[in-house]
C-alpha cells in the first residue's frame, strides 16, 4: 500500500522544514505542485507568497498552477504528473467551485490514496473536510455562484478551521461555533503554528516554533 501523507495548516510555509524532511523520507523529489486557485479573488496575496517563499527556502522547488485558467484534461494531467501537491490559502468557497468545474474532486482523492502528498494551507486545509458547509460565514459567497455542493475531498473525518486565535476572526467563529454544535462533521481549530498531519501510521497535532 502507498504511503499516505496529508497535511494541513493555517499557514503551510510555517511547516516547510518539517515537510522537505518528510518527503525526503518518502522518497518524494524536492518539488511540488502549489495550486494558487484560492487566492485568485484577491489582489494582495502575501499569505500565498509566503508559503512559496517558506518552501523555496527549505530546497523544494515550486511549480504554480491556477486550475481555474486550465482546461479539465490539463488539469487532470498535471495531478496525474504530481507527487507533492500545495493547495495554498484563499477562499475555500471559490476554490471548491472550481474543483467542481473541472471534475477534480474524486481525482484529487484518489490520487492522495495513491501516494501523492497531499499539503493544504488555510483554503487548501478546509477543503480537505467531508463537508465545508459552516465555512459560509468566513468568505464571499458571491465569488462562487455557481458552488452546488459543500462536498469536499473527504482526505480527513474532521473540519479544520484555520487561524484560531486572531482577533479579526474572533466574531465569525463564535457565530460558527454556535452553528457547528448542530452539524455532523467534527470541527479541528488551528492556530497559526499548528498542523494536522495524517500518514498511514498515525495522525496528530504538530507544532512549529
Amino acid at each position: 500500500m502507498p504511503n499516505r501523507y496529508i497535511l494541513l495548516a493555517s499557514n503551510a510555509g510555517n511547516f516547510a522544514p518539517h515537510i522537505q524532511n518528510v518527503v525526503g523520507e518518502h522518497g518524494t523529489p524536492t518539488q511540488a505542485t502549489f495550486v494558487t486557485t484560492a487566492a485568485n479573488p484577491y489582489e494582495k496575496k502575501e499569505w500565498m507568497e509566503f508559503d512559496i517563499q517558506a518552501f523555496e527556502n527549505n530546497g523544494i522547488s515550486i511549480t504554480r498552477i491556477d486550475f481555474a485558467g486550465l482546461t479539465e484534461e490539463k488539469c487532470i494531467d498535471v495531478l496525474n504528473k504530481t507527487s507533492t501537491l500545495v493547495v495554498g490559502g484563499g477562499n475555500p468557497l471559490y476554490l471548491l467551485e472550481i474543483l467542481q468545474q473541472k471534475n477534480l474532486i474524486s481525482l484529487i482523492s484518489r490520487r492522495v490514496t495513491e501516494g501523492m502528498d497531499y499539503i493544504g494551507s488555510s483554503a487548501g486545509a478546509v477543503i480537505a473536510a467531508p463537508n465545508i458547509s459552516l465555512e459560509i460565514p468566513f468568505d464571499n459567497r458571491e465569488h462562487a455562484a455557481d458552488l452546488y455542493s459543500y462536498d469536499g475531498l473527504h482526505l480527513t473525518s474532521v473540519l479544520v478551521m484555520p487561524h484560531w486565535g486572531k482577533q479579526n476572526y474572533k466574531e465569525t467563529y463564535l457565530e460558527m461555533l454556535s452553528d457547528a454544535y448542530e452539524q455532523d462533521t467534527p470541527i479541528l481549530s488551528l492556530t497559526d503554528n499548528q498542523a494536522l498531519e495524517i500518514t498511514t501510521g498515525y495522525t496528530r497535532i504538530i507544532s512549529c516554533v
